[in-house]
């Protein structure tokens, strides 16, 4: 539905196209910067000059938002200065973490200066004044949680425990719970503390990770936890912690049932979708993604802003670049249309965003609800919405930091990073409140709830704020006292809401006193949102646990929903599917009739992967046998695949067997793609083969005999239809990739051929193919003809080279024979050079690497200073930047954003560029280090760490080409410390080449003939 729009104060009127164009063009003005951001690149300032701050009440008369709603200003300065996040504690009060230390902090030596404040509303006019100051002198503080009586509050690498235990409203007891959070960066760090359904903390990475350790003595000794791509929880009785997965950046919430959401700079809305304990459950399959976007990221992402904005990136501009501070609203006081939707601040656009999230699938989907509007915006280039809250009252609140810049200097140009007008607004801040226009029937002021007894506090847990419930349900974790169990149960199967029922279902399951009575009325619950919750704690709940035996008697009642969903006798969502999927253990049968009836959902052909367990190919046999539609033989292979590529791993020689018996029978059901299939399972079964250091080339045609396959035949097809000139693309792709299972006196000729074509991608996948073989004869067939072969085909065949040292003995053969020029091999091969075994080789490596170590950096940048001073050639730059850096970056149609986005130019002084391409390693953001991974078979792989879980690695390489490594196949993973970018590069420029590269990077925009037409230098 699109809301009307009107244009009262305080209600959003969308600026005409004319309007927007001049805004988007406005010079002379702030550029809008990011806040907790981002690898350099992205959003970038022209400060020409700042706008006018305005006054609280100016401010609020300024806010746009929509027409049955208002928004309050409740707090302004000097009560309250740079909030970063609010709170509301039992008794109503509105606590505020103030971030001081932004951006630079303290001076060495100096105290920090963020500070918790608390104010109140004693009168009820709505207005929190009469601040306290809770405990300053805190470094990059930036969220907090209440427990017990105190705050667990996200600091300088650490999670603080404070207290007023004297009463005289500061807190003067301090104590560290865990430290080891990543510190190098004040913007990316550990955030927002929030307590789970599951009576766990959880709390945001900050995109930096780090080694986490509990220090609190009374928990005894722990082991550290890596969360290096994965978010941080712990119990907090025992101080028990582990990495869970989500990576978020500033921000996290909670829906009414236990989903968690994050977001970071591009993405407004991730749902966490792949919880960390089914990784556990099942750590022989590889799970590259645990989640997804639920509402539109990157360049799929629109944000319409009103303020006078401008972002430099043409990639950018319109989009989110600073998004932080999602929240996923459950309170009363916007109404229905608002309740669980999701909103998350854009300091950038100077915006607050919005969007529906719909749909039973596993992910929800996201939209927004307006027509190039949004749910709160302004043209105050001041305004910085940077997090958000709901009230005892049920209002969304806002934090805004009200700032001139919001972003850190780390990632401004050198040129800006001493601007005078860095800290323009750390003496300002306020606080908004949204509620609706509609005055709700007259409600008694909320009681402070942490004066009521646990039995009192029951009944808050239907209640329809959200804060009610969450703090009564939190303040029942605290007390753990049992005796409320009686007033709980009835909850289960009585009126309350599916609200109401879940928190009272996992507070029982805290306190231990769920029964088995208890969850089979869980079960039949009406609303599969509650039935959800049991299936989570099916599958959660290790073996030993207390309800160890409640949860096996209701086992085979879960076997048969699971069973009669495929019948069609109970209809399920696609969520209660997947939750179903991966509270199953070891039932082929019931778990393939769960995926037969959704074979397209690849996050359900995951769960029921890790869920088969031992038993993945009978689960595969079932499903076949299940689905006979033959317009779904196609489906049917990512799923197969999912579930075969496990048990296969183990080499065995009779599942094997048994694995391409399946795969002949599905390609047996449509012919004309039996080839297709066989070359995407059988490339898959090999893979995994492969993974356990086995040879398919040996396995397959022993395999396939045993099944009854006529291997040869399978083959001899495949070599013909490689070489047969009227074959195209995808039949042509598909033949090349069975190819690796032929001795190569019978392929060789087809490889050569694939290596010579036209197409890129059928040469590529002819080079991947000849890299797999162990057969000698490939290295010569790899290394012909090198020296003619396209960058991109050159890179695939060092890929294929450094899988063996024999290979890399023949490449530096020919090095030294002058056929193939030492300045191929970038810093990244040097280094995988550097790591061979073989002493003979290790010697001859050591030479080329002492013989072509990189010129200093600064001697280099003095030599390329000529290029500054003449004027380049932007289309021979426009070649050149094809030829040697499209690989890893994009800047406009060509090339792919591997690295850091470098389109951002206008703001970049050309002197900056030569540094930033000769000396590539000065400044880098750690999610651009390049890793170096080296697997069991010995082959090393690098790239930067596209995805990672408990279970595997996915890197990001050249190209964007991806290569996922489980964890039980690495031999050693080791950062690099460097860019993937290689350093270098000067060596294929020449000084008037990097003029002419520089210059198309400063004006590749104006190369179609639009102005302005005088090359900028």
């Amino acid at each position: 539905m699109i809301v009307p729009y009107c244009g009262n104060m305080n209600t959003m009127t969308a600026p005409s196209s004319s309007r927007r164009s001049v805004l988007s063009r406005s010079r002379g003005w702030l550029l809008s910067l990011l806040f907790l951001i981002s690898p350099p690149g992205i959003t970038a300032v022209l400060a020409q000059g700042v706008t006018t701050p305005l006054e609280p009440q100016q401010a609020l008369a300024s806010l746009k938002t929509d027409p049955d709603l208002r928004i309050e200003l409740v707090a302004a300065e000097p009560d309250v200065i740079d909030p970063v996040y609010i709170a509301f504690d039992a008794q109503g009060r509105m606590w505020v973490v103030q971030l001081g230390d932004y951006p630079n902090g303290p001076a060495p030596g100096e105290p920090g200066r963020s500070s918790i404040r608390i104010l109140t509303d004693a009168d009820g006019d709505g207005r929190y004044t009469d601040p306290q100051v809770f405990a300053e002198g805190l470094l990059f503080a930036n969220s907090l949680m209440f427990w017990q009586d105190g705050v667990l509050v996200t600091t300088d690498g650490r999670l603080d425990f404070l207290a007023d235990r004297d009463g005289d409203g500061n807190a003067e007891f301090r104590e560290t719970w865990f430290e080891g959070f990543a510190r190098e960066n004040p913007q990316l760090r550990a955030n927002s503390p929030t307590l789970g359904l599951d009576g766990m903390i959880y709390v945001a990475n900050g995109l930096r990770g780090g080694k986490v350790r509990a220090v609190r003595k009374e928990w005894g000794e722990h082991e550290p936890v890596d969360i290096s791509g994965r978010d941080f929880c712990f119990d907090p009785y025992t101080g028990q912690a582990r990495a869970t997965s989500g990576h978020g950046q500033f921000g996290m919430s909670f829906d009414d049932f236990g989903r968690r959401f994050c977001c970071s700079n591009r993405n407004p809305c991730i749902e966490v979708v792949m919880p960390e304990w089914a990784l556990e459950k099942n750590r022989d399959v590889a799970v590259t993604a645990v989640v997804a976007d639920a509402a539109a990221s990157g360049e799929a992402s629109r944000i319409y802003p009103i303020s006078r904005f401008w972002v430099t990136s043409n990639l950018h501009a319109g989009q989110f670049t600073a998004a932080c501070g999602v929240h996923i609203y459950r309170g009363d006081g916007l109404g229905d249309g608002y309740y669980g939707n999701s909103f998350t601040c854009d300091p950038t656009g100077n915006l607050v965003h919005r969007e529906l999230l719909e749909g039973t699938d596993v992910v929800f989907k996201g939209r927004s609800p307006y027509d190039a509007l949004e749910f709160i915006s302004t043209e105050d280039t001041w305004f910085r919405p940077v997090n958000l809250a709901v009230g005892p009252e049920g209002a969304l609140y806002l934090a805004d930091m009200y700032r001139a810049v919001i972003e850190h200097p780390q990632y401004m140009p050198d040129e800006l990073k001493t601007r005078p007008d860095l800290t323009l607004g750390s003496d300002r801040g306020r606080i908004y409140r949204v509620v609706s226009r509609t005055p709700a029937p007259q409600q008694k002021k909320a009681p402070k709830l942490n004066e009521l007894s646990t039995s009192d506090l029951v009944a808050f847990l239907d209640h329809p704020n959200v804060w009610q419930r969450r703090t009564a349900f939190q303040l029942i974790m605290e007390r753990q006292d049992r005796s409320v169990a009686a007033q709980l149960i009835p909850m289960l199967g009585g009126p309350a809401s599916p609200q109401g029922k879940t928190l009272a279902f996992w507070a029982l399951a805290r306190l231990g006193s769920l029964r088995a009575e208890d969850l089979t009325t869980v079960l039949n619950a009406d609303d599969p949102k509650v039935v959800e919750q049991l299936l989570v704690l099916q599958g959660a709940s290790g073996k030993s646990d207390v309800l160890a035996a409640e949860r096996r008697s209701i086992e085979p009642q879960l076997i048969e929903m699971a069973k009669s969903s495929a019948s069609g006798q109970r209809s399920i969502t696609g969520r209660l599917r997947f939750q179903l999927a991966l509270a199953l253990n070891d039932d082929p049968q019931a778990l393939a009739s769960l995926l037969s009836g959704a074979v397209q959902d690849q996050w359900l052909a995951t769960a029921v992967a890790i869920s088969s367990g031992s038993r993945s190919l009978e689960t595969a046999e079932s499903l076949l046998g299940l689905v006979t539609e033959s317009s779904k033989t196609t489906d049917l292979v990512e799923p197969l695949g999912r579930l075969l590529e496990v048990p296969c791993s183990k080499g065995d020689l009779e599942t094997l067997a048994r694995s391409l018996k399946l795969v002949e029978a599905l390609a047996a059901r449509d012919p004309a793609a039996g080839m297709s299939i066989r070359s995407r399972l059988w490339s898959r079964l090999a893979a995994a083969v492969r993974s356990k250091g086995r040879n398919p080339v040996a396995l397959f045609p022993e395999a396939a005999a045993t099944a009854g396959i006529d291997f040869h035949k399978v083959i001899e097809e495949a070599v013909g239809t490689a070489q047969d000139d009227s074959r195209k693309g995808g039949e042509l792709l598909d033949a090349i990739r069975l190819l690796e299972f032929a001795p190569l006196e019978l392929s060789s000729a087809a490889f050569a051929k694939s290596m010579n074509s036209s197409d890129a991608a059928i040469a590529a996948a002819a080079v991947a193919g000849l890299g797999r073989l162990n057969d000698p004869g490939c290295t010569p067939l790899l290394l012909e003809e090198y020296s003619s072969r396209s960058p991109s085909l050159r890179r695939e065949i060092q890929s294929a080279i450094f899988r063996s040292e024999p290979r890399i003995a023949a490449l530096l053969d020919e090095i030294d024979a002058g056929r193939i020029p030492p300045t191929e091999l970038d810093q990244t091969r040097m280094q995988q050079l550097a790591r061979v075994k073989n002493a003979g080789l290790k010697e001859r490596a050591a030479k080329l690497i002492a013989a072509n170590r990189p010129a200093d950096r600064s001697e280099m940048i003095e030599k390329y200073q000529p290029a500054l001073s003449r004027k380049g050639d932007p289309a021979h730059g426009r070649e050149l930047f094809t030829k040697n850096c499209a690989q890893c970056h994009r800047i406009g149609a060509i090339g792919v954003n591997v690295a850091p986005d470098i389109s951002d130019s206008r703001v970049k002084l050309p002197s900056q560029l030569l540094t930033d391409i000769l000396d590539p390693n000065r400044a880098i953001d750690n999610n651009y280090f390049n890793y170096i991974v080296v697997d069991h078979e010995g082959t090393i792989h690098s790239g930067v760490i596209a995805t990672e879980t408990s279970t595997s690695i996915t890197l990001r390489q050249p190209e964007d080409k991806r290569v996922t490594i489980a964890r039980e196949n690495i031999e050693q993973l080791r950062s690099t410390g460097q860019s993937l970018m290689p350093v270098g590069l000067e060596k294929a420029l020449t000084v008037e080449d990097m003029s002419d590269l520089i210059s198309f990077i400063k004006n590749w925009r104006y190369l179609d003939g639009e102005v302005p037409k005088e090359v900028i230098r």
